[in-house]
């Protein structure tokens, strides 16, 4: 890949990330006079009133850089149909948050409504020509069909379930994007090289605003339509190298997105274990364990950066390695989620006592 293609894909990411900086303030304006707030509540980690709306910044700045990207001539202007799809699966998906985010919705009805989201935009997804590879490498058939489907509604859900302190969502958006460019630009697929960029730029525009103290939230619409994409994204990559075998090669992305699906399944878990409703907000999330072992909000969200790094790490260097250095990278992986475990569990002899 050339140099001049390099500028060419990295321009309209930059240009994400402006507009994001500069549409969230007047979001967040908007969001205040309309009262579209987030109200505090007892799980719930900020004390006064929070505007959302955040997310349609991200949202416009995303789609704003494809639309310029074909517009102006670049590489992608070959995946117009692709792109095309993206766009509609992630609007679905977008749109279906925002409601919540204006008028509210019970939680059973509202994941019934993201997974009918999810669900028909992965079928346009499917349906135009976007190559899932991860789950389907020789095609897709109704097993790979339903664990694609399953993919792409539990990584959108887990980002959003992940929005609960200021910053997080946003940065490990930031992050788990930087690493799926990383895979891509090694591979030279040029697609996959300028979308996780446009959902790095509009992701770090909007992080300045809702940093540690957020002055604005990306609610619903934006955790949901980050996770979308990155799910989306995810599944299209080819992680297989020579020599390593392909069921090593699909826990790439499941390294690189292992935070927020860590989270998920693990406060599952302890619903389930306590015979509470899977549906039943609490604040048993990782960010709110940290927390009551002594971190401030700040640096918890810090720390599971420090983690989401780390596995975005592992799962660069794991399709390059033969599998007996794969078991042993993976092995660190482990350990290292094994030392979160620990850090839980005296979390919750903490809130306890």
């Amino acid at each position: 890949m050339s140099f001049e293609q390099i500028i060419r894909l990295s321009v309209p990411a930059l240009i994400s990330f402006v507009i994001a900086l500069i549409l969230t303030p007047l979001m967040r304006i908007i969001a205040m006079k309309l009262k579209i707030m987030d109200i505090p509540n007892s799980r719930k980690v900020h004390k006064d009133p929070k505007p959302y709306l955040g997310g349609v910044a991200i949202f416009v700045a995303f789609n704003v850089t494809l639309v310029l990207a074909l517009l102006y001539g670049t590489p992608l202007i070959h995946r117009t149909r692709e792109i095309i799809a993206i766009m509609s699966g992630g609007s679905i998906i977008f749109i279906v948050g925002l409601y919540d985010d204006i008028k509210g919705v019970a939680p059973k009805i509202k994941l019934l409504w993201q997974i009918i989201a999810a669900f028909v935009a992965g079928i346009i997804l499917m349906m135009s020509g976007v190559q899932m590879n991860l789950f389907a490498p020789g095609g897709l058939d109704l097993l790979s069909g339903t664990i694609t489907l399953i993919w792409i509604v539990g990584i959108t859900n887990s980002f959003n379930l992940l929005d609960n302190m200021d910053g997080l969502t946003a940065g490990l958006g930031v992050i788990c994007s930087f690493f799926l460019f990383q895979v891509a630009f090694q591979r030279e697929e040029i697609l996959l090289i300028f979308l996780p960029l446009a959902v790095l730029g509009s992701s770090l525009g909007f992080w300045f605003y809702n940093k540690n103290p957020a002055r604005i939230f990306m609610g619903d619409c934006g955790a949901l339509f980050i996770g979308f994409n990155l799910a989306v994204f995810s599944l299209m990559g080819i992680y297989n190298y020579e020599g390593l075998t392909r069921y090593i090669a699909i826990l790439t992305p499941i390294l690189i997105l292992s935070i927020p699906i860590f989270d998920t399944i693990s406060v599952i878990i302890i619903r389930l274990k306590r015979r509470v409703s899977i549906f039943h907000a609490d604040t048993n999330h990782i960010s709110h364990r940290l927390v009551y072992i002594g971190m401030s909000h700040r640096n918890a969200v810090y720390l599971i950066y420090m983690i989401s790094v780390t596995m975005g790490i592992i799962g660069l260097f794991l399709p390059k390695l033969s599998p007996s250095e794969a078991i042993l990278l993976l092995l660190h992986a482990f350990l290292v989620y094994l030392l979160i475990v620990i850090l839980m569990l005296t979390a919750s002899k903490n809130k306890n006592k």
